[in-house]
């Protein structure tokens, strides 16, 4: 019997420059961008088959040509070696067989303008990744405040969420220190890595520790809220010792 994927939402969160665009491409699409340039992102918003929630589909567009607006199809190739910065979000998809998992990533724009669209995207997350710079210490500030409104706005109790401090090939720039942010997250009941897109230290290691803990996510969000029986309950060990000696 061939096992089926698992489907999980998950979100990344995080201020902008933080990298997490870079972390996303690096890890679908095996890319890194040195350099990264200010675009605008032309969204082409597609209902999702049986899903209330919406989906899109990016294309990017220069300031200059913002008067040509792109047809559904089209889309305009980024410049070499360079990472558009998200406005509004992308979407991505990436389907882990080991893991058992398919992963719906949206990765979010870190602009503070677009904070007022953040629900839209975190909300029926499964998984949440919030980005911090280790060189830029309100960046991980921004990281505490969507953890507490994570914590506050999204109804799924057992939603994984990781911390991550990224950028650690600037180590020597660090500005935020690794035994406060492990601190912070062991307290708030985090996964906690520090990671790198530029060398691609710990990337996919991020995305296997959340896809790990999906099924203990999924089995506290379906546990009875009271009175339930268990299903590794003791007492349930008579039930099928009579049910064999009735045979």
């Amino acid at each position: 019997m061939v096992d089926q994927l698992q489907q999980a939402k998950l979100v990344l969160l995080g201020e902008m420059g933080c990298g997490k665009t870079s972390l996303v491409q690096r890890y679908v699409r095996g890319h890194y961008y040195e350099n990264q340039v200010i675009t605008v992102q032309h969204i082409h918003l597609i209902r999702a088959r049986n899903s209330c929630m919406p989906r899109y589909r990016p294309s990017f567009l220069f300031p200059s040509q913002l008067t040509s607006p792109l047809r559904h199809s089209q889309s305009l190739p980024p410049r070499p070696h360079t990472q558009e910065s998200t406005i509004g979000a992308s979407f991505f998809t990436k389907t882990v067989p080991e893991k058992h998992v398919k992963f719906e990533i949206w990765d979010t724009a870190g602009q503070e303008r677009y904070h007022s669209l953040a629900p839209m995207y975190y909300r029926g997350a499964a998984v949440a990744i919030v980005v911090f710079d280790i060189t830029h210490p309100a960046s991980f500030d921004r990281a505490k405040k969507w953890v507490t409104e994570l914590r506050a706005n999204v109804s799924n109790s057992g939603i994984v969420i990781a911390l991550v401090g990224n950028k650690i090939d600037l180590e020597e720039d660090r500005q935020v220190n690794q035994e406060d942010a492990k601190s912070y997250a062991e307290e708030s009941g985090l996964l906690y890595f520090e990671a790198s897109a530029k060398t691609n230290v710990n990337v996919t290691e991020i995305f296997d520790a959340v896809a790990d803990g999906l099924p203990k996510a999924a089995a506290a969000a379906a546990a009875p809220s009271g009175g339930g029986v268990q299903l590794d309950e003791p007492a349930a060990a008579p039930a099928r010792k009579n049910a064999c000696c009735a045979t």
